[in-house]
């Protein structure tokens, strides 16, 4: 198989060729339209190839661009036997014998022509094909630009083919580009390899096939443990070439109206309009460089894709901040990223599907505790409710009491988590006690552990209870730990954890899972990592999607903090995969879903963002016990809104006792109002809490709402040692904006610079962290432009002559510039432009 055949197998293995051929079949044209490296041409093979496996006899022809002034040029390229008569000196004449040799060409019946780079036809070939249709009513297959206008040839092709259907080429959907991506290289890939490539190409084939091909020849995708992976960033200027053939066609105004966009992406189409010109406007999103981001609250422009954008912009007036870091993934990590996340997800689906047949097989064969049991665990991941619904109403009760306690805590588990009745939960779970102590120990740890995870901590009474009970019963040291760590008492319970001697393998995973979020809640944000990758990669030799979510949050969580996020595209896509309704594990999922939705927010991805969001509200958890279990969250716009009311949420999780989850948001509550009387409280109810993590993010709260500007460069150094690159980034962004706050001009620079600096121990762009620092500074639209042109080396009077404004005019917006910023000249300015005021 070549190249060419490879970058778009994806694609043909959709339904568009049998959709076409089903078209021409019954006598309609088909238009396909696409932007350059979109597998149009290969689209249009493909129906050729199909109709000559079905009976029919097509023929291709192509424009070419550099043969427009050359008449019958096409045709005779594609094979026609265009007479001698038929030159630019008889063209007149020669034209009716033009056209004799093109319908003798497509004489036999069943005949189909098939016109490729319709845009690029010479004239003399439009009028013998459309001479030919007007004598016989062939169907035509056309393939062209994309968009309005469209050149005079190809609409006069279009207006001869009539009726006509069009068909638009899609994007390639995730898994397609995936598999597109393993095919080229021939092996694995990493699922993080699979999301730069999507975001760069759009999901065009061709533009998929030059990324990866350049970047395995340079070495940014190397084979680390048989697994693809990226080892730099993967933009590079060797895909360039890639993207030319997209700009073919435009015109100068156009083009640079396309660059300017690529500066401004997230303009209003209106306001582009009024910048640039409605028509150079209309022309870009008609072809599709330019798209509306219709999930936005305000939908605005962004140029397509984004690889086109990036080169745009290092080829105009606008700087680019240091280019991401993209750390190559530990070996533990292509355990989960390097699978392919489609296939694996199948393969899980499969297996679990065959476990819920033959657990409910065997219910079927004797419904009693010991069967409905497995069927429940079964049933809970991906099942029918009303066949677990069945299993509760028609389960007989057996003569084992352990069995019967199981059955009993597995139905008050669903019906408090999925239900949300945890009183009747409770009670089904009193109505089983009294069959001996160790039996109602553990119905008093599952109603603790219920209470823990739908209502609030349990009271200092029941823990203690359940403590006492930890050395002779497992359950009830597993569930007390859960209060513990709830609570950011994780020295506590991390000795509970070392004291607990298992043999149980269920149990024994639970105690793992718990001492990694002990691990991250201290501050070990390394071991946790570690120990998390390595429980995930058991997890998938075994196949147990409950432990792949919890390990995932753990670990998610860790390297968020650690600001290593290019690793957690991989774990958010796998887990979003994962089959299953889930029980608890819906409370990982969230937290998983919470981490990826705010990091593609950071990252600009919306679309991203705004899906992982819909995805945590749509497991139904308000929020969860530990931190980032948060199924309220909201991005983008939505999020600004919110963020006044973040104190109600931090309130509601004290009222809870989730003393963790409570400073994990309190963080960012924080950042948006920091008089909050809520932040006293906060003080108060957790000034017990252990670990460096939880203690040095409690001490930045209360810095930032005392405004102790010197007290929070010390709190700086405590999320150094204990809480990692994102919390640093967050906080030197902070005291920043807290020295302009206090009309310190060169101190809050220096700090931003500081900020910028600590940022790039986040690997991949993160821009978001800065949104803060570019709001404070506001500059009008206008004086962004200024400030770019400014930082591109152009004179005042320069500015003011493309601009169409006066000198004076252009002097007013750059004082006001220097004055907003804290800059004094041009230089300062344009230093800031290739860092973070760049973004």
């Amino acid at each position: 198989m070549n190249d060419f055949q490879t970058s778009t197998d994806g694609l043909l293995r959709s339904e568009l060729p049998a959709k076409a051929i089903r078209q021409l079949h019954r006598g309609v044209s088909v238009l396909v339209t696409g932007l350059p490296r979109a597998g149009r041409s290969r689209l249009l093979w493909r129906i050729s190839e199909q109709l000559r496996e079905g009976g029919y006899h097509p023929l291709t022809i192509s424009g070419d661009s550099m043969l427009t002034d050359q008449p019958l040029s096409c045709l005779a390229m594609g094979g026609v036997d265009v007479p001698a008569s038929a030159r630019p000196a008889s063209l007149a004449s020669g034209l009716p014998q033009a056209v004799q040799a093109l319908e003798e060409a497509l004489a036999k019946r069943g005949s189909v022509l098939l016109v490729d780079d319709a845009e690029y036809l010479d004239w003399a070939s439009v009028c013998v094909i459309t001479a030919l249709r007007r004598r016989r009513r062939l169907p035509l297959v056309i393939g062209g630009v994309k968009g309005l206008p469209i050149p005079e040839t190809m609409a006069a092709l279009v207006a001869a083919a009539q009726p006509m259907t069009a068909m638009p080429l899609p994007d390639m959907l995730f898994a397609e580009i995936g598999e597109l991506i393993a095919d080229i290289l021939d092996g694995p890939v990493a699922t993080a390899v699979v999301s730069m490539v999507a975001g760069l190409s759009g999901g065009l084939p061709g533009l998929v096939e030059s990324i990866v091909t350049v970047c395995a020849d340079e070495g940014r995708l190397v084979k680390d443990h048989g697994v693809w992976v990226a080892a730099a960033d993967l933009y590079c200027v060797g895909i360039g070439a890639g993207l030319m053939p997209m700009l073919r066609g435009l015109d100068e105004d156009t083009v640079m109206a396309l660059s300017r966009l690529a500066a401004v992406e997230g303009i209003s189409q209106a306001d582009a309009e009024r910048a640039f010109g409605a028509e150079p406007i209309d022309h870009l999103i008609q072809r599709g460089l330019v798209r509306i981001d219709m999930l936005a609250a305000d939908p605005g422009l962004y140029v397509f894709p984004s690889a086109l954008s990036l080169r745009l912009q290092q080829e105009t007036i606008v700087p680019q901040s240091p280019a991401p870091i993209h750390a190559r993934l530990s070996p533990a990590m292509t355990a989960v990223s390097g699978i392919d996340a489609p296939s694996l997800a199948h393969r899980l689906s499969g297996l679990l599907a065959a476990r819920r047949d033959q657990a409910w097989q065997e219910w079927c064969s004797d419904p009693v505790a010991t069967t409905g049991n497995s069927a429940l665990l079964a049933l809970f991941s991906g099942g029918s409710l009303d066949l677990i619904t069945a299993v509760f109403d028609r389960t007989r009760p057996s003569g084992q009491a352990a069995d019967q306690a199981q059955f009993a805590i597995l139905k008050a588990s669903y019906m408090a988590v999925i239900e949300h009745d945890l009183s009747g939960a409770l009670l089904i779970l009193g109505q089983q006690r009294g069959h001996g102590l160790d039996l109602d120990r553990r119905l008093a740890a599952a109603g603790a552990h219920l209470r823990l995870i739908c209502e609030q901590v349990p009271d200092c009474a029941e823990l203690d209870l359940l403590l006492a009970s930890a050395e002779t019963d497992d359950y009830s040291a597993i569930v007390a730990v859960e209060i513990l760590i709830a609570q950011g008492k994780v020295l506590q319970a991390a000795a509970v954890l070392s004291a607990l001697h298992v043999s149980n393998g269920r149990t024994l995973g639970i105690k793992e899972l718990l001492l990694e979020l002990a691990m991250v809640i201290e501050g070990r944000l390394g071991d946790c990592i570690t120990a998390s990758m390595a429980s995930i990669e058991k997890a998938l030799a075994e196949l147990n999607p409950r432990l792949i979510v919890a390990h995932a949050y753990v670990a998610t969580l860790g390297l968020a903090m650690e600001g290593r996020f290019t690793e957690i595209e991989g774990i958010v896509e796998l887990v979003y995969r994962l089959p299953g309704p889930g029980v608890v594990e819906n409370y990982f999922k969230t937290g998983v879903f919470f981490i990826g939705a705010f990091i593609a927010s950071w990252q600009g991805r919306e679309g991203v963002a705004r899906a992982l969001a819909a995805q945590a509200r749509s497991l139904d958890q308000s929020m969860g016990p530990f931190p980032a279990m948060y199924g309220g969250l909201s991005v983008g716009a939505e999020q600004i809104a919110k963020q006044s009311c973040l104190w109600n949420d931090v309130a509601a999780m004290l009222d809870r006792g989730f003393i963790a989850a409570a400073i994990a948001l309190a963080v960012e509550a924080v950042e948006a109002d920091p008089a909050s009387p809520v932040i006293d409280r906060l003080r108060l109810e957790a000034a017990g809490v252990e670990g460096l993590a939880l203690q040095a993010r409690l001490a930045y709260v209360e810095a930032v709402a005392a405004i102790d500007i010197e007290g929070l460069l010390e709190v700086i150094d405590q999320l150094r040692a204990g809480s990692g690159g994102l919390d640093v980034t967050r906080a030197l962004v902070t005291h920043a904006l807290l020295l302009r706050s206090h009309q310190e001009g060169a101190g809050w620079l220096a700090a931003m610079d500081a900020a910028w600096l600590g940022s790039s121990r986040i690997n991949c762009r993160c821009v978001g962290l800065f949104d803060r620092a570019i709001a404070a500074v506001d500059l009008s639209e206008r004086e962004i432009e200024v400030a770019h042109m400014v930082a591109n080396g152009m004179t005042t009077a320069g500015i003011a002559n493309r601009l169409t404004l006066s000198v004076r005019t252009i002097e007013a917006h750059l004082r006001s510039i220097y004055r907003k910023v804290g800059v004094n000249d041009r230089e300062d300015l344009g230093r800031l432009l290739h860092s973070w005021l760049a973004v």
